[in-house]
């Protein structure tokens, strides 16, 4: 990221962060949970991605979505941390016309599951990585069923479909309960 922009009510944790942070980064205490979702504001031009984490206490998360949603730029990304647990939350940033997509699975160290909420302004336009989306995950079958390259040859065409590296192409017949197929 070109500039990371981060605010911390913890003032232990904003003194661990605070010399491990690479010069991209700036990092500001704001202890005072009234002011806390503010802090966005002091930067006019806004932001591409606002994560929404941190303090809980006090719905201060529901108050950061509020204020995020005029700090977004357009075709930006706002990511709301444990959604599952922030109903009111998630229903602002959805409601605003963000499309949310939802990602839930089993959190290190627990025994249970949570969600974090990816909320897309409806311009955002993701550049992909490769030619290819979505891209084959780990130990996935790295297979395309809709090649739109010419199929490997000796092939056939049935309908609509082409069968690759046929080995044999002969007509048979077989019975049915409605007769010879």
């Amino acid at each position: 990221a070109r500039r990371v922009v981060s605010v911390e009510e913890d003032e232990k944790w904003h003194g661990i962060l605070a010399g491990q942070l690479p010069v991209n980064c700036e990092l500001i205490l704001e202890t005072d949970l009234a002011a806390y979702p503010g802090v966005i504001t002091r930067y006019p031009e806004g932001f591409d991605i606002i994560v929404v984490d941190g303090a809980a206490r006090g719905r201060t998360r529901l108050k950061c979505s509020r204020v995020a949603l005029n700090c977004l730029r357009p075709a930006g990304l706002i990511i709301l941390d444990n959604s599952d647990w922030l109903p009111e939350s998630a229903r602002v940033l959805r409601e605003s016309g963000l499309l949310q997509v939802d990602m839930t699975g089993f959190v290190p160290g627990n025994g249970n599951t949570q969600t974090t909420s990816l909320f897309f302004h409806r311009a955002f336009v993701p550049r992909p990585r490769h030619d290819r989306l979505p891209e084959p995950g780990p130990g996935a079958a790295n297979k395309n069923w809709e090649r739109l390259a010419p199929p490997e040859e000796p092939s056939v065409t049935i309908g609509d479909d082409t069968l690759s590296r046929v080995e044999s192409d002969r007509a048979f017949e077989f019975d049915t309960p409605e007769g010879p197929r």
